[in-house]
């Protein structure tokens, strides 16, 4: 009780100053946040973030615009939606769904055909895009990458990650919803754009009887086709899936599966849809290939890219 004495004798002194509006200073007790914490500039200390996001949201829930919680928050249009997150609360994302249902029907009367692909095709909405870089750019950055370099960038990622405040720092903001819900878009839409990129399956468990161990678990449909493939042929004595290989360089891959055959042979095996072999030499996903190539030559082993030729009718099963 008397912590919550001293919040409202807090609140009132700090009203003579700035006056927090007088439909704010109930969230403010309700939530312990005293005025001069809640509308100072630059990030919110630890804490505040969650309660400015509460409160903000009860008012949304009232039924509040957005242009009447700027004017009784005293906070930004962009604070309101950025750093409280209110755009994330169900009141938001039912009210925007009306909006959009709203701006929906209003453009059926309009009777334009194609406007839209036209003004996708004279570039009205290039700016979605982002600037596409030239080739001697692209060029350019990938030469400024030396070895020297990417030693020193992942030894100073290295540094941060082994800090405890930057590391939880760093896993809160990946693991958080907004974050989850902002990459899942970003996923669908490359998904809509590109659907032949992603036509590989589901991730699964696959048992894997002659593998260094009983299940793998393989990130694809066609990992799974090719785990049936291998523990169905005789001339397979053991594999394994996605083992940590280390480079010269100190650096490591784990290739799809190292198979070890009954004449003594070792395969490094790396598993691709066709449509990787249509993508530029210089595409990671190809260099990627060159350097599990490599390092298969180095140690004497053979190397081979199992596409949906090999898997074949593996494939409908795997399924």
């Amino acid at each position: 009780m008397g912590n919550f004495t001293g919040l409202i004798t807090t609140l009132i002194e700090v009203t003579t100053l700035s006056d927090p509006h007088p439909e704010l200073v109930p969230f403010l007790i309700k939530h312990e946040l005293d005025w001069s914490t809640f509308h100072k500039k630059g990030r919110p200390p630890e804490g505040v973030r969650e309660k400015r996001s509460a409160i903000v949201t009860e008012l949304h829930r009232k039924g509040m615009s957005w242009a009447r919680m700027m004017e009784v928050t005293g906070l930004s249009n962009g604070s309101i939606q950025r750093l409280s997150q209110a755009m994330w609360n169900q009141a938001t994302r039912v009210r925007t769904k009306e909006v959009g249902r709203k701006l929906g029907q209003s453009w059926k009367g309009k009777k334009r055909p194609g406007q839209l692909e036209a003004q996708w095709k004279a570039g009205t909405f290039d700016f979605h895009r982002g600037r596409v870089r030239s080739e001697e750019e692209r060029a350019r950055l990938r030469a400024s990458w030396t070895p020297e370099r990417r030693r020193m960038a992942a030894s100073h990622s290295l540094k941060l990650w082994r800090n405890p405040t930057i590391r939880k720092q760093l896993l809160a903001f990946h693991r958080s919803p907004e974050e989850r819900a902002r990459r899942s878009q970003a996923q669908s839409r490359r998904m809509l754009e590109t659907p032949s990129k992603f036509l590989r399956g589901r991730a699964q468990w696959a048992d894997t009887p002659k593998g260094k161990k009983d299940r793998a678990y393989v990130r694809s449909t066609y990992e799974a086709a090719a785990v049936r493939i291998l523990e169905g042929d005789p001339k397979v004595l053991s594999y394994e899936h996605e083992r940590r290989l280390v480079l010269g360089d100190g650096r490591w891959i784990l290739p799809d599966f190292v198979v070890s055959f009954s004449n003594g042979q070792e395969v490094l095996i790396e598993v691709k849809a066709r449509w990787v072999f249509a993508l530029p030499v210089g595409h990671q996903v190809r260099r990627r290939l060159k350097v599990a190539q490599d390092l298969a030559q180095h140690r004497g082993w053979g190397f081979e890219v199992w596409t949906e030729e090999v898997l074949g009718d593996a494939l409908k099963h795997a399924a």
